[in-house]
C-alpha cells in the first residue's frame, strides 16, 4: 500500500472497534492453536485483556466515530449505529477460542452461552453453508461442551437436593439455576428435532433423556424452593 494510512488513538468509546479486534484475535488464535500454541495463547490473552477493558465500565462504552479524535475521519465512511452487537460478536468468538465454561453462566450480564445455543439452532435447522460452516461448528461444539459441564458434578457445585450452583458465592444464585434449566431444555428440544439420541463433547457424551431430566429436575427443585420460601 503506497498511500497514507493515518493512525488514530482512541482513549474513550470505540467499543465497536474493540469488539471487532477481540473477534479477530480470538478467531486467529484458533487458526494457530495446532501449529503455534504459544502464539495462539498470546492472542487469547490480548483478546481477554481487551474484552475486560471494554466491559469494565459501561459508561465509557460507545462507537468510535462519535469521538472526533478517534473516528472523525471514518465517520463519513462508516458511521456505526451501535456497538452492542460488536461486543457480543467479540465476546462470542472469545468464548469459542477459550472454551472457558466459567463464561457459560447465562444471566442478564452474559448472553454468550445463549448466543452459542442460538447459533447451534441455526446450524441444525437453517444451515446457511459457506462461509459460515466453521463459525457454526464452533458454536455447536461449544454448546455441547456447556451441556456436558452443566451435567458434570465435578465441574459445578450441587446442593444436597440436586440444585446446581453455578455461582455459590452469589447472593442470588437461583437466577443462574433458572437460566441453566432454560438453556438445557431449549438445546434438548433442538437435538430431539434432529432425531439424534444425544451429543458428544470431547471424551464425554450425553443423551437427550439425561439433558431433559436435568432441565426438569432443576426447574422442579427451583419452584419447590421458591414455594417453601413464600409459604
Amino acid at each position: 500500500m503506497n498511500y497514507q494510512r493515518p493512525i488514530s488513538i482512541c482513549k474513550t468509546n470505540a467499543s465497536d472497534l474493540a469488539g471487532e479486534i477481540i473477534a479477530a484475535l480470538s478467531a486467529t488464535s484458533l487458526v494457530f492453536k495446532g501449529e503455534n500454541r504459544s502464539y495462539s495463547i498470546q492472542l487469547i490473552k490480548a483478546a481477554e485483556k481487551l474484552f475486560e477493558l471494554v466491559i469494565r465500565n459501561p459508561n465509557k462504552q460507545g462507537t468510535y466515530t462519535t469521538d472526533d479524535a478517534c473516528g472523525k475521519e471514518a465517520r463519513q465512511f462508516y458511521n456505526s449505529s451501535g456497538y452492542l452487537d460488536e461486543i457480543v460478536w467479540g465476546g462470542t468468538w472469545l468464548f469459542f477460542a477459550t472454551g472457558n465454561v466459567d463464561d457459560g453462566v447465562f444471566y442478564w450480564n452474559n448472553k454468550l452461552p445463549a448466543s452459542a445455543v442460538l447459533l447451534t439452532r441455526l446450524m441444525y435447522f437453517r444451515d446457511p453453508g459457506y462461509p459460515y460452516e466453521e463459525t457454526l461448528d464452533l458454536a455447536t461444539n461449544m454448546t455441547d461442551l456447556l451441556m456436558c459441564s452443566y451435567l458434570s458434578s465435578q465441574r459445578f457445585t450441587f446442593t444436597p437436593g440436586g440444585l446446581i450452583l453455578l455461582r455459590p458465592e452469589s447472593s442470588s444464585p437461583l437466577q443462574y439455576t433458572a437460566t441453566t434449566s432454560f438453556l438445557t431444555k431449549l438445546n434438548g428440544d433442538y437435538i430431539k428435532l434432529t432425531q439424534s439420541s444425544g451429543r458428544r463433547c470431547s471424551t464425554n457424551s450425553f443423551s437427550i433423556e439425561k439433558l431433559q431430566k436435568f432441565s426438569i429436575s432443576q426447574a422442579s427443585t427451583y419452584i419447590d424452593f421458591i414455594s417453601r420460601v413464600f409459604m
